[in-house]
């Protein structure tokens, strides 16, 4: 059985331009980050106890690490690209699809300031890209975070 349509009928029609719907901060945990800086000799540094001090310093900070007290994260900034439609049958809104930030790597989960710079940063970048493609952002855009492992 072969279905004919009037294609008048089911024509979409573009109600508005496509829009961010929510933006999505995530971090995420890096499984094997490098830190050789923590095991450095210091050989530049002239006065042994400074230099023993240091070392002491990041051997600390070393076994911390390896006791789960702080990881190594990146920031990423997602974005769900959305465009409203009229049509027939009913009305629907389409999700188009995801853009994200570059991203950073290497922060430490201790330098919280660090953290929220970065997390400000990507949204920024984000919404820059936005603009020079002229998709709107609702000034009110739920923005929300979330924690994953790499």
């Amino acid at each position: 059985m072969v279905t004919k349509y009037n294609y008048r009928d089911i024509e979409e029609i573009k109600k508005d331009t496509p829009y961010i719907s929510e933006i999505i901060v995530e971090f995420i945990q890096e499984s094997n980050p490098d830190l050789s800086f923590l095991e450095q000799d210091y050989n530049d540094v002239e006065d042994e106890q400074e230099r023993q001090k240091y070392v002491e310093e990041d051997k600390k900070i070393l076994e911390d690490y390896n006791n789960q007290q702080w990881y190594m994260m990146g920031i990423m900034a997602k974005a769900c690209i959305k465009m409203d439609y009229i049509g027939y049958p009913s009305n629907y809104t389409q999700h188009i699809g995801e853009l994200n930030s570059g991203g950073i790597w290497g922060i430490s989960s201790l330098d919280n300031n660090l953290i929220n710079e970065e997390k400000e940063r990507q949204i920024k970048e984000l919404k820059k890209i936005f603009k020079k493609m002229n998709i709107k952002i609702p000034k009110d855009v739920e923005i929300q975070e979330k924690e994953s492992f790499e």
